[in-house]
């Protein structure tokens, strides 16, 4: 990767010769070759800001000495030295992201979805969130919650047995990116009601699954983005909250672990994304932070991907917050002005994504695999399904008498997939309300409620 960026400073340094006699201006000089190919648009873009931002020295000299300034990309520690990927690394679970439509299953439906996530060797359900809005999905909820589902009830029940680990996420405000675009001092009020919000939550599941060993950590939705929080009085509003997050977990449960989830574009260079990270992490009971992949909504190549990855890696080595990544499964079908719909994506690009998600070093974990890779769908959902598989060292091609025994499943419904796990920042996005669908799962009776947006767990960007 060292050597791409170092032929890119040359190139670019080269086409701007002519104006290197002249007076340097106050601007940053390069000029974009028009013979550039998409993803070499793309390095650059990643090039210039990181030398705007953090290396204003770099951009004088390429004016002055594109010879010197090569030398001094070479030797910047913020361009890891590429390494070589462990092997495989393992993908341990799938993110659930609860709606209405999931409140019709039974403890026999959570059997059946139970028999297909064990047989891709997974061992892990991160549930995104268990109340969003005035809707629990577990019985009996806390009085603010008017609408409420056994669906926690029912998944308990089926997990008996079972050696699935199950984490579960809090309350979630679907109008979460909104709420934060607003002075710090209201962000910080904002923050403290959702920490009231989750404290309702998780003495009410305490209260019903504390005593479950299946129950093993919990999920905050607040999603980290690359841009809200790099400022230091931003991203002192933000620690605040996980570190009061942390406190009022531990108080009542010490021992399940907490997770929280983040992503970036390459609007931001690498080392100021891991570095804003690494201080919001600090102190904080954070003891897993997934890093989503975001390929589903904004496809990346593997060289743009791997300077994000390495240095996360770098970053967060010997830290007590361990990272993993989120690998989205779908592709979006909508255009940006539409609301947000997707479809599974090519099995060959799901392995890719799994080859890239390696080089963090960390575990795996899906969006999502009941969503995107039911193999009782066959076509796309059933080849992705085969590819998780044999990742995890099963090997075994799935064939119809080879697949978890279920009954047919239903039509999809017209309703719409669930959005990823991240949203962009609002000022950058147009928001864009979803409704969940689980292809493959008993239609429900109740019309999902199309303003519920899913936040964390993956809410899907457009800019």
């Amino acid at each position: 990767m060292k050597a791409k960026q170092i032929i890119f400073l040359l190139s670019c340094a080269l086409a701007c010769l002519p104006s290197l006699w002249s007076e340097p201006p106050s601007e940053f000089p390069w000029t974009r070759p028009a013979s550039f190919t998409e993803e070499q648009n793309s390095l650059f873009d990643e090039l210039l800001e990181q030398e705007q931002r953090r290396k204003p020295e770099a951009a004088k000299m390429v004016q002055e000495n594109p010879a010197k300034a090569v030398t001094l990309v070479e030797d910047d520690e913020s361009y890891p030295t590429p390494t070589a990927a462990p092997r495989n690394s393992p993908v341990i679970g799938t993110f659930i992201q609860l709606s209405r439509e999931w409140s019709k299953l039974e403890t026999e439906d959570w059997n059946q979805l139970f028999d297909i996530i064990e047989y891709a060797g997974l061992e892990t359900i991160i549930i995104q969130w268990t109340a969003s809005e005035e809707i629990a999905y577990f019985e009996p909820a806390p009085e603010q919650y008017t609408e409420t589902y056994p669906v926690l009830n029912h998944l308990f029940e089926a997990l008996e047995g079972r050696n699935l680990q199950v984490v579960l996420g809090l309350s979630s405000d679907p109008d979460y990116w909104t709420n934060i675009s607003t002075r710090n001092d209201v962000r910080d009020v904002y923050f403290r009601v959702r920490n009231t919000h989750d404290l309702r939550v998780q003495e009410a599941l305490l209260e019903l699954f504390g005593d479950n060993s299946n129950w093993t950590g919990y999920y905050l939705s607040e999603e980290i983005d690359d841009i809200n929080w790099r400022e230091p009085a931003d991203e002192a509003v933000f620690h605040q909250f996980l570190l009061r997050a942390g406190r009022i977990i531990q108080e009542r449960d010490e021992d399940r672990p907490v997770s929280i989830s983040s992503f970036f574009r390459k609007r931001t260079a690498p080392s100021t994304y891991a570095t804003n990270l690494y201080r919001l992490m600090t102190n904080t009971v954070v003891s897993r932070l997934w890093i989503q992949d975001g390929i589903g909504v904004f496809p990346l190549s593997s060289s743009l991907i791997e300077p994000y990855f390495q240095t996360l890696s770098r970053q967060f080595t010997g830290n007590p917050t361990q990272l993993g990544v989120v690998v989205e499964l779908f592709e979006t079908t909508s255009k940006p002005d539409e609301p947000f719909q997707a479809s599974p994506a090519l099995a060959s690009r799901v392995k890719n994504q799994l080859k890239n998600a390696s080089m963090l070093g960390g575990p795996i974990v899906l969006f999502s695999l009941l969503d995107y890779a039911d193999p009782r769908k066959g076509g796309n959902e059933k080849e992705i399904y085969e590819v998780i598989c044999q990742w995890n060292l099963q090997n075994k091609p799935i064939s119809d008498s080879q697949s978890p025994s279920s009954p047919t499943p239903a039509e999809p419904s017209a309703t719409k997939p669930p959005k990823p796990v991240e949203s962009p920042p609002p000022e950058e996005v147009d928001s864009a309300e979803t409704q969940i669908q689980n292809p493959g799962l008993p239609t429900p009776e109740v019309e999902p409620k199309p303003e519920i947006t899913p936040l964390s767990g993956l809410r899907k960007p457009k800019s």
